[in-house]
């Protein structure tokens, strides 16, 4: 499963640099959009794939500030979701409770 993911995401970053080298940028800005509202089943492909953007200046460097913020915002989404479900918003309240208890 982890190599197909491997390859899924090679060939992906493949398609958006020869987007980025023909100057495409509708399509590099429908791909990346596409990309960044992808199912939440999808997190951890999302998640490394968007490393693997960010990461790689040949596309970093090529993407106009539009799309540069879609992906922070994706990413910093990917981040909450993470923490939220590592701390259920149950677990935050009681926590947040038991903190203003003992400031008090």
């Amino acid at each position: 499963m982890k190599e197909i993911e491997t390859v899924q995401r090679e060939t992906i970053l493949k398609i958006l640099k020869k987007f980025i080298l023909f100057g495409d940028n509708p399509l590099i800005n429908s791909l990346l959009k596409n990309l960044c509202s992808a199912k939440e089943n999808e997190k951890h492909f999302k998640q490394n794939l968007l490393r693997d953007i960010v990461s790689q200046s040949t596309i970093w460097s090529n993407l106009d500030s539009e799309m540069k913020l879609l992906v922070l915002n994706t990413c910093i989404t990917l981040v909450e979701a993470g923490i939220a479900s590592i701390y259920p918003s149950n677990t935050n309240q009681a926590t947040h409770q038991s903190n203003n208890q003992v400031r008090r």
